[in-house]
Parts: structure tokens; sequence; C-alpha cells
């Protein structure tokens, strides 16, 4: 008998046949819905949804295939595109998932000058630094449009590109002539209203715009029909995965997670729109008008005939084994499935197709699934099962550690099996997830069976992600040690010089933090609840000095909510994530949320740990913190006062945490115009720092300010000058231009210049202060709001009253609205612009 080749299939291979049967309901509601005329104003949403394995993506890609054949019939046009979010990137960052509808309807003859314009400068502004044409090429490739004319119209465009980004409006505006027919008819009949105040909006408020942006272009193109029916589809799968990184799907926080699509789809008037997702919308809940454009459809189970169809397609010619499947998987399509693909192996195994081999319950089909893989790929599977997603190079690490050798299983081949989801390409590199059902299951069992293994695969992927901060502390290490250094704040220009070798791998590993924290956390979770704050504030405090907060804050709210559910609320792990999530609130300017997670953290640690516990503390400090940031001084400086005894008694007088608290008392002092109480304390905290942390530690940068800000206050210039200088220096070598300590810097030292009469070199500084601050802090941060009054106050001595007077009304707001109105910055800025808008007045009545 001739033997088949091993690289070829046998020819008698048993292939079933599977194709999408089932769901005619739905794909006919589908239908219904898409060939029924739809008003221009009309919003129309088909809401898919139900428990997963009943196959939503491949109702999702029949939806496509149908708009694919018929979008030009019956003398109509649809343009279509569809979105999963199964994609990383489009669930982080709505711009990003919207910049993908953009590119496949403009690929279908949809321009997009509202939001190609409106993307471009958001992109310019909270992306300084990078060039537009080489993060998005897509952009620049097609004529007649916003980029691709501004491109052809030359270096031009190079003179209006500034620290204050690419210019929006302003641009078409200025080289109007320039541009084509149909940017030019555009602009002259709708996008000068729709872009009027696009070049005064912060970046956060173009970022919340883009949707209507998008909107008013797709409306725009409806409306443009000459002689075809135009009509737009929109197809969102996997909806339930915009909430894959959040701690939880209820609450407030839960319901911002999705506010952008129901933007796009609130604007996208004469769009039809299908979702699919695990569960209903909850938009109705925030506004039941919804209820009246939504049509909902739960997917059930498929009907009897509807799988005994699909069966008989395969073809199972067994009528016995048919039944046997349609009752052990109650009609799931997923189960069904694997029904398919058991059979599939039974048969080309040779092995004998039995009524008994199918007949169990629904809860035990993945087990008797993985019994007839071979050995090696049924380990192999159980392996894969652990982590959220496997790239090829995690799954040679896996094997290299548990399955016999990296060569050993190949990954195609166990990729045949119609239990993964499509693939994921994050920055060019694929990453496979099993879909959710099968590895929910395979995880269970293997914590069931073999709880030695599922422990050692989570511990090996934890140790794998955790490797990426410990290999960088190991280089830091290296180069300390070479250096002969005992911290790289001692000497960080010698400390950056050697470590040149490391950069390539450094830039390396820096890329990896988010993907390395998100589940490094994830694996610890599974290993030892009690370790995950303590591991999480240890990995994430270079996300706080980052001023990434929007990162960091769902990590220690998911982290929260576990510690409580499996230790208890009253534990000191439940008390180190209140007191963590309170700071990135008040960094954020968010002070009531803050308030009570700092409160409730002290009262924990208190009876926890007791009073004079180093932690208690530092809670004693934090909560001081709050009180004095919202002008509560007389309640901050006993808790400040308490807090330094703590720390010079358990921890010394010459620790950091020691120096931290002369400097927090000296502050106080200072905001209170105790000047003599404030200099000894910041003297000595400076000194702690330089010994202790070295002249180059941002700790160290932080308290040299602190001086150079009270020798400002007391009129003694040229002694401040030079530390805020130092101060600078520390700031952007250590931190980066682009941080919030560095903005701080640039602040103290323009309002120096400003003093002494030196406006431009001040406003050079401040308008760099402002940039940043509105950029990592956002536009309503009390620290943006100092940035902004200072900047109108120097315009005010300049005489250019116009420019400061917004500048105040918009510092005035913030103050108001995050401190409230009887907080002294509340008040001196609304001193400030009653002033100015009295000269104003008196100018106005003398002219």
């Amino acid at each position: 008998m001739p033997r088949t080749p091993s690289f070829q299939r046998p020819t008698n291979t048993f292939i079933p046949k599977l194709r999408f049967v089932g769901r005619d309901d739905i794909l006919a509601q589908f239908k219904t819905l898409l060939d029924t005329p739809q008003g221009r104003d009309e919003r129309r949403i088909l809401n898919i949804y139900g428990i997963g394995g009943q196959g939503k993506t491949a109702l999702a890609q029949q939806f496509i295939n149908h708009l694919s054949q018929t979008r030009t019939e019956q003398g109509k046009f649809i343009a279509f595109a569809n979105l999963s979010f199964e994609t990383e990137s489009y669930r982080r960052d709505a711009s990003l998932a919207l910049l993908a509808l953009r590119h496949q309807l403009r690929r279908q003859g949809i321009i997009f000058p509202a939001f190609d314009t409106a993307f471009g400068r958001y992109f310019s502004l909270s992306q300084q630094g990078r060039d537009l044409e080489t993060a998005h090429p897509e952009l620049f490739r097609k004529p007649s449009e916003v980029w691709g004319d501004a491109e052809s119209i030359g270096n031009d465009i190079l003179g209006l590109v500034s620290e204050s980004g690419i210019p929006g409006a302003g641009l078409i505006a200025k080289y109007l002539s320039k541009y084509s027919s149909k940017v030019h008819d555009w602009w002259q009949k709708r996008g000068r209203d729709i872009l009027a105040d696009l070049d005064s909006l912060e970046p956060y408020q173009i970022s919340e715009k883009l949707p209507m942006f998008f909107a008013s272009d797709v409306y725009e193109w409806l409306n443009d029909a000459a002689h075809l029916e135009r009509r737009v589809t929109l197809v969102l799968d996997t909806y339930e995965a915009l909430w894959r990184e959040r701690a939880t799907k209820v609450g407030d926080m839960a319901i911002t997670v999705d506010a952008w699509v129901m933007q796009l789809v609130n604007d996208c008037v004469g769009a039809y729109v299908v979702i699919l997702g695990r569960e209903p919308l909850r938009w109705v809940e925030q506004d039941a008008s919804w209820a009246e454009e939504i049509t909902p459809w739960a997917l059930d189970e498929l009907t009897p005939e509807a799988a005994e169809q699909l069966l008989q397609t395969v073809p199972i010619v067994e009528a016995a084994i048919r039944e046997a499947m349609l009752a052990s998987s109650e009609r799931v399509a997923f189960y069904l499935q694997l029904h398919i693909e058991r059979y599939a192996q039974l048969k080309n195994q040779g092995k004998a197709l039995t009524v008994e081999a199918f007949n169990f319950p629904q809860a035990q089909l993945i087990a008797r699934f993985t019994d007839h893989m071979e050995a090696g790929l049924r380990q192999a599977l159980k392996v894969v099962s652990c982590p959220r997603f496997v790239t090829d190079d995690l799954f040679l690490e896996l094997g290299a550690q548990f399955l016999g050798g990296r060569a050993a299983v190949s990954f195609k081949e166990l990729r045949q099996y119609s239990f993964w989801e499509a693939p994921e390409a994050v920055e060019g590199v694929a990453r496979y997830r099993l879909h959710n059902v099968m590895r929910e299951q395979l995880q269970a069992l293997l914590q069931k069976d073999e709880a030695v293994l599922f422990r050692e695969v989570h511990t090996f992927l934890f140790e794998y992600y955790d490797g990426v901060f410990e290999r960088v502390e190991a280089i830091e290490q290296q180069v300390l040690n070479e250096a002969g250094l005992a911290s790289k704040y001692v000497d960080y220009v010698k400390f950056q010089e050697i470590a040149k070798p490391f950069d390539e791998e450094l830039q390396g590993l820096y890329e990896r933090f988010d993907e390395a924290l998100v589940e490094g956390l994830y694996h610890l979770e599974r290993l030892e609840v009690m370790r995950l704050a303590e591991w999480l504030g240890t990995r994430n405090h270079l996300y706080y000095q980052l001023a990434k907060y929007s990162f960091s804050q769902p990590l220690w709210l998911h982290t929260l909510l576990i510690i409580q559910s499996q230790i208890g609320e009253e534990t000191d792990e439940a008390a180190l994530c209140m007191n963590n999530l309170a700071e990135l609130y008040r960094a954020q300017g968010q002070y009531e949320q803050a308030k009570p997670l700092y409160e409730r953290a002290l009262a924990i640690r208190e009876q926890v740990l007791g009073a004079n516990h180093p932690d208690t503390a530092q809670s004693l400090n934090n909560l001081a913190a709050l009180y004095r940031a919202q002008g509560q001084y007389e309640q901050a400086e006993p808790l400040y006062v308490r807090a330094l005894g703590i720390r010079k008694q358990v921890l010394g007088v010459n620790h950091p945490a020691t120096a931290q608290s002369l400097n927090n008392l000296a502050a106080l002092y200072y905001a209170q115009g105790q000047y003599e109480q404030a200099e000894p304390l910041y003297v000595r905290a400076l000194g702690i720092c330089e010994q202790v942390l070295g002249a180059n530690h941002p700790d160290t940068a932080t308290s040299v300010s602190n001086l150079a800000v009270l020798y400002r206050a007391q009129g003694q210039y040229e002694q401040a000058e030079p530390l805020y200088v130092r101060a600078l220096g520390i700031c952007e070598q250590v931190l980066g231009a682009n941080h919030p300590a560095t903005a701080n810097s640039l602040n103290n030292l323009a309002e120096l210049y400003r003093v002494q009469g030196q406006y431009e070199q001040a406003k050079h500084l401040h308008e760099r202060a402002l940039v940043i601050r509105e950029q990592v802090l956002g536009a309503n941060h009390r620290d943006t709001a100092n940035s902004l009054n200072n900047l109108a106050w120097l315009y005010e001595a300049q005489g250019q009253y116009a420019q400061a007077e917004p500048l105040y009304g918009r510092a005035l707001a913030i103050f108001t609205n995050v401190l409230g109105e009887n907080h002294p910055n509340t008040q001196i800025v609304k001193n400030n612009h009653e002033r100015l808008k009295a000269k104003m007045q008196q100018n106005s009545e003398q002219s």
C-alpha cells in the first residue's frame, strides 16, 4: 500500500464542512433593517447579544459578506466598515478605532475633511515630536483630502506648525485657494461652521469631539447623492471586550467606557449600526429615548431545525449520533462545533463512532474533546489556556518549559482548531486568544484536576512578565556597579554615559512595561492575592512618576475590589490600595474621590498596624496633603506634625521619609506666610535629600525648588534663581521634558523672571508649563489653572488685556469647580480677573 508523504494530507481524510447555518431569523432581521429606507435623520441600531459560544463573531462575518455582495444592488450604494474590540488598541484609544473605521469607509469613496483635520490637530497636540505622516500614512494616500492636499501645498505648512500643534481650521482657511474643489466646496458649505472652534480646543476636548467630526463627514456623504441611494453600515463586534481591562462593569466608571461609541451612534444619523456583544446595551439607563432606536436581539441556542441542518451539512450521517450531539451541546454553536471536530478526530483516527462517544452533559464536553487529542497537543492546550493571549515567542517559551522542548509541539498545528479567535496584531506581532468559553473551562478543569500544573504555568507566566522589570533593575545595578555609584541620582550624567550600550535593550523593555504590568497582575491574582497590592505598588511607582494616572487607576481599583472580596476590607493590603488609589485621584485634582479613601486607609492602618507605624505616618501625611491642597490648613497641620514625629522616632532623623515630612510641614507654613518657621525645615530637608538620595534625585529637586520658592517670596531673587535653574535641570534630565514636575520647575522659574520684569523669558517658560499640564494632567486640573492664571498675569503686566482676560476666565472656572468658591486660590484668581475687567472698562471709557 503506498504511503502518503508527511507533508501531504491523506486523501481519505475526513474534512468537516462547517457552513454557518441556523441564524436565518437574525439574518433576515439584519437584511430587513438594511433594505428598509432610512431617513437621513433616523438612527437605526441592531443590538445582538448572548452568552459566549453562540456564534456572534460568525454572524458579524455573515453580515460583512452580505454587505460585500449586495452593496451596489437595486440602485443603491452601501459603504460599510467593521470593527472588533478584540483589538486592544481600539479598546484603549477611541481615536484609533475611529481611524480604522475611517480608513475602511475612505476606500469606498467617503472623504473625511472634518475628522482628518481634527485628528491631525489632536495628534500634533497629544503626540508632540511625532510626525503625522509617518505615524498615519494612509491619511496622505488619497488626493482631494485635507492632508493629501496639505502635503501638495509643500513646505508652507511647516511654518504653521509650532509648539501649539498643527493648526486645524486655520490651515484650511489660510490655504483654501490651494485645496482641491472637494475640500473647497465642503469648507464653504459646512466645514467653516463645523471646525469653527477647533483651534481653541484643548486636546481632551478634541478627543471627545472626534466622534462628532467623524459623523459629520458621514452625514455629508449620505446627503450628497447624485443618483444612487447612499447607505452607511457599521458593524461593531465583541463589544464586551471594551471592559476587558476594567475592574467592573457596574457603576458610573463602567458606563463611561463606551461613552464615545454612544456619542458616535448618536451623531451618525442616517447610518445603520450593528453592535454584537455578550450583554445588551445599557444606554437606555442613561437616556430612555434610546429604546425607540435600538432593536435588541437576544441570541439563544440554535433552533432544533437549524442545529440538525448544521450537522447534516458536515455531514454527520448517523442520525443517533446527531441526536446525541444536539442533546449534549444544548444546541449552543460553540459546543456543537467541538462535537463536530471530535467526530472528525475519531473518524480520521479510525476509531469507532458510537453514540456513547457524544452522549454526555455539556459541562463535560471540553474534557471529553481534549481526551481524544494527541497527548502533546492536549498538554499544549492546557498550558496555553493560562495566558490571556499567546504569541509565537511566548509559545516557544512555554514549550521549552512544559512541553518537552521548543519544537516538540507545533503551535501552528494547535491553531488549526476552531476554538481560536481571529488573531490580533499588536505592533506587528500576532496575538492569539482561545475562545473565552474554551479558556475559562480549561482553566477551571486545570485548577481542579491538575492544581500543580496550574500553579506552575501561572508562576512561570508571572515571572515571565515580572522579568521585564527585573531585567531593567539588573541593567541599572550593573551600570551602577561599573560607575561606582550608590544611586544613579548621585551622578546622573555619568550613569547615562555608562548605560549607553544598553539603550536599545532598555527602550525595548520600557515599551513592554504596560503589557508586563497588566499581565503580571493577572497571573499573580491566580497565585497569591495577598501579594497583589505590594507587587503593584513596587512595579507601578514608575507610572506615578511618569504621571500615567489613567493607566494606573483601573489597575488599583481592580486590585482593591479583589482584595476586599478575597482577603477582607479591614486589612493592610486593602489600606495600601485605598491609599494609592487616593494618591492618583489627588494628583488629578479629584479631591472628593480621594478624601474618603485616605480617611478609610488611615483608620484601617491605625487599627491593624498601630498608631506609630510608618504606614500610619504615610496616611497621616497624605491626608494632610489633601487638606493643604484644598486650603484647609488648620486640619492639615496637626496631621503633618504627627507624621513627622512618627518618622523621626521610628525611621530616624535622616531618613528620606523624614525629609518629606519636613518639606511638607514647611510648605504648609509657607502657604500661610510663616516664612521664618518654613526656612529651617526646608534647609534640613534639602540636606537629608542630598546626603541620602543624591544630588540629582527628583526628591532633591523638590527640596531645592521649595527653598527657592521661599527665597523668592522674601524678595531674595539672587539666592532663588540658581536653585530654580538647578531644580529644572534635574527634572528635565531625570524625569523628562514633559513631566508635571518639570512643568512645576518651569512655572517657578518663570514666576521669578516675571517679578523681575523679564517678561519674554517668563512667557516662554509659562507657555511650556501650560502645554505640559494640559497634556498630562488635563485641561481642568488645578495646576493647569495655575499656569493659566500666571500667564494671564504676565499678559496683564504687559498691557495685553485681550489675551489675559480669557485665561483668567478659564482659570477661575477651573478653581471654582475643583476647589470651590471660597478656596484661597479661587479668591486670588477672582480678584485678578475683576481687577483686569475694571482696567479694560476704564480703557474703554477713556477711548
